[in-house]
């Protein structure tokens, strides 16, 4: 608990949503994630993660781009109309890259990340994107932590196993 000015606030973990078809790339950024202070939902679609996009409230959306029900792209697009302050950062093979690069000047998208990622540089542009929500979550609680720690666990490439369900909750796997 941190008080300020005599009133107790909740100290609360950013929200990140990973939005990815294929279970192999979920089940990586989970792993990379899962040691900081962040409460992971995870599912194979957008559809599904805009069903709970306002019970869940994200702080961030990480997703793919090709996927199918519907792209990325469009996914993203329409979280940035309909809720803003939700930091976005999409990961791409590269296949779409004009389309993409427009989109991302035209400040539908925060930050492209390519695939395949290299784990220090995804951890740092997800501590970047949760840095910038002015300090504040949704509910106006101060966030655990913008400059997550690092994690001592291996890569997502290297590491195995299932993460631990005690650090991270999903909603789709």
């Amino acid at each position: 608990m941190i008080a300020a000015a005599g009133i107790a606030l909740r100290r609360q973990s950013p929200v990140i949503f990973v939005v990815d078809d294929d279970v192999e790339v979920r089940r990586a950024l989970v792993r990379l994630l899962r040691d900081s202070d962040y409460v992971l939902h995870v599912f194979p679609n957008p559809v599904e993660a805009l069903e709970r996009i306002d019970e869940l409230a994200p702080d961030l959306i990480i997703s793919d781009n090709e996927m199918p029900k519907m792209t990325g792209l469009e996914f993203l697009k329409k979280v940035r109309g309909e809720r803003p302050e939700i930091r976005t950062l999409m990961l791409t093979s590269g296949r779409s890259g004009e389309l993409i690069h427009e989109a991302r000047a035209a400040g539908d998208i925060d930050k492209l990340v390519q695939k395949p990622w290299h784990s220090e540089p995804l951890r740092a542009a997800v501590r970047e994107l949760l840095g910038v929500t002015s300090g504040r979550t949704k509910s106006g609680t101060m966030p655990a932590s913008s400059a997550a720690p690092q994690s001592s666990n291996p890569s997502p490439e290297s590491a195995s196993g299932p993460p631990p369900a005690s650090t991270h909750r999903t909603s789709k796997e």
